[in-house]
């Protein structure tokens, strides 16, 4: 069984979309060889929407499966997001460096915590009765060391091609650096939605230009209500009524996944032409969950 991690810019909509993509892997003919893991994000991560950063969230990913281990900053990361980020990260850096647990004042930037369990045990002891978010947290708190076959496993880091936030200096670093570490880049210009309107429909030229600018839409397109969607959400919404980020109609878009292949046809899925060009790389990705025994096969 391989496993393909997915990694994600968006806050919502793509973990929602690969989510229902896992649970309705037989009707769309996903291998049975592949094992699809979506990476949630944490804590801070959800506000720090960049390419950038989650290249360095899943780098440390990669790093801790080959370790076998957590990184203190991983563990102040889920222990953020288990009080539902109601206890800073700052304020729980602090409090593990008070428990006097060892290495933790030497390492805590960079090192692996030895032992997990003394590690909140410790932390623990340290909190008052002030502290019940943080005290439930760490009740709560598992670690279940995150494993990798380098060999056949495969990591896919899905992001926008936004021009405005992933500025063209940054997108060459990113796909270098995940050439590197063969991470398999999967950028979408301008944004995922474009990914989901080819589920409905082919584009045409005279369209294109406006959708890789990818404005915001004037007040009148919107019928007079103050402009909030892009041009590409707002074409969207024609074919999906009712779109927004956190709530996707994930049963009409599977069902017209192969519309969404045939309709990509012809657009660039190579990141290196979508650095300027509209398109996407995720069906390459999608031909990656149904192919798995070829790709096995041609390694």
């Amino acid at each position: 069984m391989r496993k393909v991690f997915l990694a994600f810019e968006g806050e919502k909509t793509e973990s929602i979309y690969f989510s229902a993509l896992k649970q309705q892997s037989a009707q769309c003919r996903l291998s049975q060889l592949v094992e699809l893991v979506p990476l949630e994000k944490e804590g801070r991560e959800y506000a720090m929407s960049n390419p950038v950063r989650v290249l360095e969230c899943l780098t440390a990913f990669m790093e801790e499966c080959k370790e076998g281990k957590i990184t203190w900053k991983s563990l102040i990361r889920k222990l953020h997001a288990e009080t539902g980020c109601q206890v800073s990260e700052e304020e729980i850096h602090d409090l593990l460096l008070q428990s006097e647990m060892p290495g933790s004042d030497s390492q805590m930037d960079s090192g692996y915590i030895e032992d997990v369990d003394s590690a909140v045990s410790q932390l623990l002891k340290s909190l008052d009765e002030n502290q019940e978010q943080l005290k439930n947290a760490i009740l709560n708190f598992e670690f279940d060391p995150p494993t990798m076959d380098w060999k056949t496993d495969h990591i896919y880091m899905i992001v926008d091609r936004d021009r405005h936030s992933f500025k063209e200096n940054q997108y060459d670093e990113v796909l270098t650096k995940c050439n590197t570490l063969n991470i398999r880049f999967c950028p979408t210009n301008p944004c995922f939605e474009l990914w989901l309107l080819l589920h409905f429909r082919k584009l045409n030229e005279a369209e294109l230009d406006n959708i890789l600018e990818n404005r915001k839409v004037k007040n009148q397109e919107m019928g007079g209500k103050r402009a909030k969607k892009t041009y590409t959400e707002f074409i969207l919404c024609q074919h999906l009524p009712g779109y927004k980020k956190k709530h996707v109609n994930t049963n009409l878009l599977l069902s017209k996944l192969d519309n969404a292949l045939a309709n990509a046809s012809g657009l660039p899925e190579d990141p290196l032409l979508l650095k300027n060009q509209v398109g996407s790389a995720v069906p390459r990705l999608i031909r990656d969950l149904r192919d798995a025994e070829k790709d096995s096969h041609t390694g």
